[in-house]
């Protein structure tokens, strides 16, 4: 009796350490690969104090919806579409919190996009051309085809 005892508490100590290990909970990171839709263009421009001079968004108008989009493939190619026309192609690095494009037939045209909110559903690009503190800032929110 004491040996079946000494079993089943054996096994109930090792079923309570099992049940207690710490899991990996941390979300998978969400994949960039695949037909992003354009949702709107923010456009804000800075003067050579950074004051923001002009800030304006912009949408596609309703029968343009769809018709501007990048696709990325998962072989780091990437393609650009507007008003669904083949507008440039190259190769791209993605990172949480980084997105470069570099366009094959422009080889200095190297795009550094600051990634603001990635989903499953959801990606939103920040392009600054500011040269200093004057320039452009864009902000192109994308929802998943």
């Amino acid at each position: 009796m004491r040996y079946l005892f000494s079993i089943l508490s054996s096994i109930l100590l090792f079923s309570l350490v099992a049940s207690c290990t710490k899991k990996d909970d941390s979300p998978s990171p969400v994949s960039i690969v695949g037909r992003w839709d354009l949702v709107t263009t923010n456009t804000k421009e800075y003067d050579s104090s950074g004051r923001v001079i002009s800030d304006r968004t912009d949408t596609p108008s309703a029968g343009a919806q769809g018709e501007y989009y990048m696709t990325f493939k998962a072989n780091n190619l990437y393609e650009a579409y507007a008003a669904s026309s083949f507008t440039r192609s190259g190769t791209y690095t993605y990172t949480p919190g980084h997105l470069r494009t570099l366009q094959n037939t422009l080889l200095d045209d190297i795009l550094d996009y600051t990634v603001k909110e990635h989903t499953a559903k959801q990606l939103v690009l920040e392009l600054d051309q500011r040269t200093k503190q004057a320039g452009k800032v864009y902000t192109y929110t994308h929802k998943k085809h």
